[in-house]
Order: C-alpha cells, then structure tokens, then sequence
C-alpha cells in the first residue's frame, strides 16, 4: 500500500488507490477478503504515513484484517524489496506471503498455500507473453530455475503474489540482492529475490491460476478497474452498490 497511485489521481481520483471503491468496497477490503485464508495469520501492512494519518488507515485496516500490523513509511522506496523490507523486523522464520494491493484472484487462497508444502518457495503465475509482467523459467520437472523482470522468456508470468517457506530466508535473500545492486529499470523486485534462494539450491515451484482477466485481475490501473467490474466475476462486490 506504499505506492502513490499517480495514475489514478491523473485522472481525477481524489483517494489514495487501496482506498478507492471496488462496487461499495475500498480496494484493499477487497483484497484482504480475497486472500484471508481459514488457517492462523496475520496481515502486514506498509503504508503512506500520509495517507494513515489523513483517512484513518490505522482504525480502518484494524476493523478489517483484526490483529494487524501496520508500517507506516515516509515517501517511496527503491522498489517493492525495499518497501517489505521496512517490516523486517515482524518477519521471522514463520513462512511468508507478499502481495500487492491492487489485484483479485479468482481461486480459494486456502487452496493456493497448500500447494507451499513440500517446498521453499511458491509462486502464483498466470498465462501471459507481455513484456510488462514478471516471468519463470522452469525445468523439464516444473521447478523454477529463474526470475525475470520484464523479460518474456516463458508463458508463466507472475501474478504478484509470492510466498516464501521462511521470512527470514526472503530478508536475507532480498538483502543480498541488494547489496549486489541488482536492480531492474533501477528497482528493487521482489520477485527476483527467489533466484539467491535457487542459487543455494532452494526448491521454487509455481501455482498457475488461468490468465489475465480470466483468473487473475488486475485493479492497478483506472482501465483495469473498469474492466474487473465489467466481467461476471465482480458481481458479488456490484451486488452490495
């Protein structure tokens, strides 16, 4: 929740992205409803300090996602790695999940983190082949061999949601990461951290759920946004308008 949403407010949205409607919904109540699995958890969220203090953030997120955590930055970082980062001390050897706040997946979550046993890392991918998503390279067995930014090397382009066996092995790989500077476009990623984790030999594994609009949906954009409530699968969120 840490981004400035700019190409909402270039079009006249005066609420931060998370807080803009989704049928009657904030986007982010939307999003903590669609990945709030049944098993123990907790929800992290890093936040504009700015928008906190100014739409309430700090109560609202509490009533939504009870037992939160909440981050509060200043400015943007140097990247999605760099903005998890600022939570590193809540992330511990618990397993992980880091997602964006701007998207819908149409599967159970509860389905997706069972298919985390048995290995290190779990990616949830799509079907694309636009250079403007992130892409897995795999081997004859499935497993990951690499991540890429913005670079098609296969049709298994990731969704945005990334979970790791260990918090403290994504801190410490994201650490490295970026003390060797391997930025793209001059970001920091987060999915890129898997490859210091493959490079020691460490099992990543993906979980496809469909394609673009037709499993995964994307809310990042006015257009987006328009289209997710154009299709049948928003209908329960229009249903409460």
């Amino acid at each position: 929740m840490a981004g400035r949403g700019s190409r909402f407010s270039a079009v006249g949205y005066q609420d931060p992205k998370p807080l803009i409607p989704v049928g009657e919904s904030p986007m982010i109540k939307v999003v903590i409803d669609n990945l709030t699995p049944s098993r123990p958890h907790r929800f992290i969220f890093i936040c504009q300090a700015e928008h906190v203090a100014a739409y309430g953030l700090r109560e609202r997120l509490q009533a939504w996602a009870p037992g939160c955590e909440i981050i509060e930055i200043d400015g943007v970082t140097e990247g999605a790695a760099c903005t998890v980062l600022k939570a590193r001390d809540l992330i511990d050897a618990d397993p992980i999940m880091i997602a964006n706040s701007d998207q819908y997946v149409d599967i159970p979550i509860d389905n997706y983190l069972a298919a985390q046993d048995g290995v290190d890392g779990l990616i949830m991918t799509m079907r694309a082949d636009d250079p403007k998503w992130s892409f897995v390279g795999l081997d004859e067995a499935g497993r990951v061999t690499r991540v890429v930014e913005k670079e098609v090397i296969s049709n298994e382009a990731t969704v945005g949601i990334y979970n790791f066996g260990s918090g403290a092995d994504f801190v410490r790989a994201a650490d490295e990461m970026i003390a060797a500077d391997r930025r793209v476009n001059g970001e920091f990623y987060v999915a890129p951290v898997y490859n210091e984790l493959i490079a020691e030999g460490q099992q990543v594994a993906t979980y496809n759920i469909g394609a673009e609009a037709e499993g995964m949906y994307g809310l990042g954009t006015p257009a987006d946004l328009e289209l997710f409530l154009s299709l049948d699968v928003s209908a329960p969120l229009r249903a409460t308008a």
